[in-house]
């Protein structure tokens, strides 16, 4: 979607290049991160994408298919120095918690390799495992910080999330306490939800 889609762009921007992409689905916005420069070479499980992306794809050298299992080892991943994984979210609560796969009447989803990625770039020399999430959902009427996440499995526990970024900033979880935890994700929310965020994380201790 529009997370994944803003990452080439912000990557160019800050001047990246000569970067490696290793992931379970290849889409369009990773084929604009090596037309831009960005990365030079792929291991992807498979692809998924517009016509055009397949296309692009026939006979590229430079793109490796291999079997997810591969792709997908958390001990592989954290063998990677410097291993960033980017995923995205439904909700993330006020211990760094994360909910992929639930809405608020049950499943509407499945985790893919997330917690595979999670786990291993958590523990990468240099690597971080960010979420990278909209600070809200239903035009803007509920928050995607939240103090409780809906109701069934956690989708990546809070040890395997390091950083989680919305349109209002990043914040930095790794080495931190519940306390500051919290405080790091209320300032990340969306503002009209913050004071609400905060009277309930007193009210819980």
């Amino acid at each position: 979607g529009n997370i994944f889609g803003a990452v080439p762009e912000g990557l160019r921007l800050a001047g990246k290049n000569n970067l490696k992409i290793s992931t379970e689905m290849f889409g369009d916005a990773m084929m604009e991160m090596m037309r831009y420069g960005i990365a030079t070479e792929a291991e992807v499980g498979f692809a998924f994408g517009s016509g055009n992306l397949y296309k692009w794809l026939n006979n590229n050298e430079k793109v490796n298919f291999v079997s997810t299992e591969y792709v997908n080892s958390p001990g592989r991943v954290a063998s990677i120095p410097k291993f960033h994984a980017i995923n995205t979210a439904l909700q993330v609560d006020l211990y760094g918690q994360i909910n992929a796969t639930m809405g608020p009447d049950g499943r509407i989803s499945s985790p893919g390799g997330q917690v595979e990625f999670m786990s291993g770039a958590s523990r990468s020399e240099g690597g971080k495992a960010v979420i990278a999430i909209r600070s809200t959902a239903k035009n803007e009427t509920i928050s995607s910080i939240a103090l409780n996440l809906y109701k069934g499995p956690i989708t990546t526990p809070h040890e395997n999330v390091t950083h989680v970024v919305t349109e209002y900033g990043v914040a930095e979880l790794r080495g931190k306490n519940e306390r500051e935890r919290a405080i790091a994700l209320i300032n990340i929310a969306h503002p009209k939800f913050r004071n609400e965020l905060t009277e309930q994380a007193v009210a819980e201790g």
